[in-house]
């Protein structure tokens, strides 16, 4: 069974870049309308004042299930690296992070 999933979060609004692309347990995504943790210094305000203000503005799709959340961290940065998001205005900047889960 899997548990976790990498998604898209589209932001709609024109405060922001419009895409993020993160990786978390199915179940936060379904029951608890989970978005992403944006942790940029530039963004990380705006997007939590637009979530609260605006949730209208966000829609999360789930791209792929995974059966651990390394293989759904593993996931996330290869489409992150596939869709060059530390180069493209488009997405947050952010890169999946595997180590601290060791």
């Amino acid at each position: 069974m899997n548990l976790f999933c990498v998604y898209l979060t589209i932001y709609s609004g024109n405060k922001m870049p419009n895409l993020y692309i993160g990786s978390t347990s199915i179940r936060k995504i379904l029951r608890n309308n989970y978005r992403g943790s944006v942790s940029s210094k530039k963004y990380k305000r705006i997007w939590n004042e637009e979530l609260k203000n605006n949730p209208n503005k966000f829609a999360t799709f789930i791209l792929s299930t995974h059966k651990t959340r390394i293989d759904a961290l593993e996931k996330e940065k290869e489409m992150q690296i596939k869709f060059n998001v530390i180069k493209s205005n488009l997405y947050f900047i952010s890169f999946a992070e595997i180590l601290f889960l060791f």
